[in-house]
């Protein structure tokens, strides 16, 4: 065994989201049960294995006419990430380009096996960017979805369940949403704005064996279709960061027939 592999257990939780660096909008797969464990000490250097597409369509994402080859360099350089002992943590894709982000003890090693792994594929443009990172800022910074964008995970994972139980989505029922907030006033304050959005407060109670951030618990409804759950997610997330409230997420019955 190669003996930069580390004995440690890697948790796998991989899901994806769609965001923006800068101006370029971006589609970011990444390892979500890694927020458990990072920064690793033994792992102080991040590696950008880096492939250019030949075709892309003109938003910079990937087309169909090369997704096959770039699901064989993707799966080369993964495999060739992990031969060195490196941890993978992310696939970022857009701007023309396939990202791997991963891990390692040391740089050159992962370098030279990425390098080798793409002598398979000589017509693609290719490189690697490595840095010192023992805090895992890129991962926290850069990868790690914020507030709003986790929450495209668990809109999706909530649809799918939906689904999974012969929901078809298609009409609008109540749906319940759950905001935390620290003090009386605040969570009053927002009260005020969701109901001049036709929302119905359902219940707003204190908790006090709940965190002092979070001890004013607030539900609320209103009838929605679920395919604007993004956005009424995004604006009730913006809506409750302004009355420094947490937006915990959202729930509905489900409709078969």
């Amino acid at each position: 065994m190669n003996d930069n592999h580390s004995p440690i257990e890697i948790p796998e939780n991989w899901d994806f989201y769609r965001t923006s660096f800068g101006e370029t909008p971006v589609s970011i797969r990444l390892n979500l049960a890694l927020k458990s464990i990072a920064p690793i000490a033994d792992f102080p250097v991040v590696v950008r294995a880096i492939v250019k597409m030949q075709h892309p369509y003109d938003n910079g994402f990937s087309s169909q006419e090369e997704f096959e080859t770039l699901a064989d360099i993707e799966d080369a350089l993964c495999d060739a990430i992990e031969s060195a002992g490196a941890i993978g943590v992310a696939i970022v894709t857009g701007g023309g380009n396939r990202e791997i982000y991963s891990y390692s003890k040391d740089a050159e090693t992962v370098v030279k096996a990425c390098y080798r792994a793409m002598e398979a594929f000589p017509s693609y443009e290719f490189k690697c960017l490595s840095a010192n990172d023992p805090q895992w800022k890129e991962y926290w910074d850069t990868l790690y979805p914020n507030g709003v964008e986790i929450h495209q995970i668990l809109n999706r994972m909530v649809i799918e369940q939906l689904k999974e139980s012969g929901d078809t989505l298609e009409k609008p029922r109540e749906i319940d949403h759950w905001v935390y907030f620290g003090e009386e006033n605040e969570q009053k304050a927002f009260i005020e704005q969701i109901k001049n959005l036709g929302f119905k407060i359902l219940s707003a109670k204190y908790n006090e064996e709940n965190n002092p951030e979070s001890r004013y618990v607030l539900n609320f409804s209103r009838e929605d279709h679920i395919e604007h759950i993004e956005e009424i997610v995004s604006d009730l997330i913006e809506l409750s960061l302004q009355f420094n409230g947490y937006y915990d997420g959202w729930g509905c019955n489900i409709i078969t027939e």
